[in-house]
């Protein structure tokens, strides 16, 4: 007696293509849950960037020189609500009468700075640093005298914040500002 084979009926292969649906589709839901939440992830990542970023603000307290044609200090406050890395400061951009000059580390020197360095620190939220020029690149001679006047403008990189400081000596011996 022969038998007859016969093929997997109608109704199993039904119910197996169903399961091989159900689990394509298990594994396809659960890799966009995947990508969704990641892509979540990164947008509020870059949104509370963003938030930190809008809320940076920077002031040029004071500038002023020890002695006509001395060295220049300045003091730069944290006005806003966002932390200055060290790495964010030192590269702060300085301009000098509209002129680039170099970033905050190469033009200051904060070693013999005794509080509040402003190079190679963080500035956090009310902070105040004080930065003294270098002699070698004192690229801002206070020569003093009334009527002379300077701008000093500094840009961050990263957060693009701009300041600036304008300054209009009104007697012959201010060396302040």
């Amino acid at each position: 007696m022969v038998m007859k084979r016969k093929a997997v009926t109608p109704v199993i292969a039904v119910v197996l293509l169903l399961m091989m649906t159900v689990a394509v589709g298990g594994v396809a839901f659960m890799w966009v849950t995947q990508m969704q939440k990641g892509m979540q992830d990164d947008i509020t990542k870059q949104q509370e960037e963003m938030t930190k970023k809008a809320s940076a603000s920077l002031v040029v307290d004071a500038a002023w020189a020890t002695i006509l044609g001395g060295l220049t200090h300045i003091t730069i406050r944290n006005n806003g609500q966002y932390t200055y890395t060290a790495t964010e400061m030192d590269a702060m951009q300085i301009h000098y009468n509209g002129v680039p000059q170099g970033n905050l580390a190469a033009i200051f020197d904060d070693a013999v700075i005794p509080t509040s360095p402003c190079v190679g620190n963080a500035l956090a939220p009310g902070e105040t640093c004080e930065a003294l020029s270098l002699v070698a690149t004192n690229m801002f001679p206070w020569t003093g005298g009334s009527g002379w006047e300077f701008t000093l403008r500094l840009i961050e990189p990263n957060t693009e914040v701009s300041i600036s400081k304008y300054c209009r000596m009104n007697s012959n011996a201010q060396i302040t500002c």
